[in-house]
């Protein structure tokens, strides 16, 4: 695996959908962001580093996002991106000074770039953090803004310091104090450098929701009001008004999604596809699922068994950087090929 996660915050209107919130106040809206999608957008007053996404123990991170700041904090710099570890320990901190310019604190030290953020317009900023091994070697913390390196703290920082860097297990962003400028963030990657794939920057990204358009392979879940199953889920934002619901072991499905020629999107380089589901358990006991891909009636799953809750949406990912059919890159046509999926694999009734 490289890529981790991607979200261009486009089928979701709530962040713990998606995301980890820990405070009341934790609820920023979605507003227009690029390319014809939506952004998500802080709100005033915003408890800190309490949104946050589990990356599992990862040994690199890369990580880009689209940011706009409407207007910069008042009085001193604020946190916009976080990399934490195992023990919850902020290990990398991005932050932006009132003066607009960007900085990246790690291993105990702080980097300061000149560069002068633009109130009025999208920044890609992006980040490479490698944090020092057992022997206290090593270590990178770079910032990029545009495709530009702004900001670095060398590998002779990262030696000198005796601060324990551990795993990289979380990623958070909008850690910032009250009342401050309302931030947008939109077209997020994390990747982990490893394999052959997607292994360092990606550069300004474009990430787009197709949404499912025909019934595929298999469509064994039961429609709540429509004739197709693909009808009840085809919608680019959640809706909870339609859905397709099973309690069977093994019930499957899947569709065919909407192609970039329906959207009329040129994608270039396709770097990863994800699948997102989003489920909610109506009935007593547990219930367990995977996400899948499918490509011609073969069904690609990626191992991990989910259990959603019974209050909110549970919305989980699985993301290939290649065609899990060959392990070739992925083109405009295979990605017209691939449906996306789900299966039912345990059911526990209580």
């Amino acid at each position: 695996m490289s890529l981790v996660f991607i979200d261009g915050f486009d089928h979701y209107s709530r962040i713990r959908d998606k995301w980890t919130a820990a405070g009341s106040f934790d609820q920023p809206d979605f507003v227009a962001g690029r390319f014809g999608g939506q952004a998500c957008r802080k709100q005033f007053q915003n408890a800190q580093q309490s949104i946050r996404r589990g990356l599992g123990a990862q040994t690199e991170i890369f990580f880009g996002c689209a940011y706009k700041a409407p207007g910069f904090p008042s009085t001193f710099a604020e946190s916009m991106f976080r990399l934490e570890d195992s023990g919850g320990t902020v290990i990398l901190s991005i932050a932006v000074t009132p003066a607009g310019n960007l900085s990246i604190t790690a291993g105990g030290f702080i980097s300061t770039s000149t560069f002068t953020l633009s109130n009025t317009q999208y920044h890609y900023i992006e980040c490479h953090y490698l944090p020092k091994d057992a022997a206290g070697k090593g270590g990178v913390a770079e910032l990029k803004a545009d495709g530009v390196v702004i900001a670095n703290i060398d590998g002779a920082s990262f030696r000198t310091t005796t601060e324990a860097d551990d795993d990289i297990t979380a990623f958070g962003f909008m850690d910032d104090g009250t009342n401050s400028p309302r931030y947008l963030f939109d077209d997020l990657y994390i990747l982990n450098a490893e394999g052959s794939e997607n292994n360092g920057y990606l550069g300004d990204v474009r990430i787009t929701t197709l949404a499912a358009a025909l019934d595929g392979n298999r469509n064994e879940w039961s429609p709540n009001s429509q004739a197709s199953n693909f009808l009840e889920v085809d919608e680019t934002l959640l809706d909870s008004t339609t859905f397709v619901e099973s309690g069977l072991i093994g019930a499957a499905e899947d569709y065919d999604n909407e192609d970039f020629a329906s959207r009329l999107i040129a994608p270039g380089t396709i770097f990863g596809v994800q699948v997102s589901n989003a489920t909610l358990r109506t009935a007593t006991g547990s219930i367990e699922y995977k996400n899948e891909m499918v490509v011609a009636g073969v069904r690609f799953s990626d191992d991990i068994e989910y259990n959603p809750g019974n209050s909110d949406f549970f919305v989980t990912t699985y993301v290939r950087d290649t065609d899990p059919s060959d392990n070739a890159s992925w083109t405009e046509a295979k990605v017209a090929a691939v449906n996306s999926g789900i299966v039912i694999t345990a059911k526990e009734s209580t």
